[in-house]
């Protein structure tokens, strides 16, 4: 049960910093670009 409770929060983890560097990137960047 904690297993699953900490690789659910680790995998929001990821994706919230995922998230957060491709914004950054496209601030960054003169063009934008949205993958999703």
């Amino acid at each position: 049960m904690i297993r699953e409770i900490v690789s659910y929060y680790s995998t929001l983890f990821d994706k919230a910093i995922i998230t957060k560097c491709l914004k950054d990137i496209n601030a960054n960047s003169d063009q934008i670009y949205d993958p999703i």
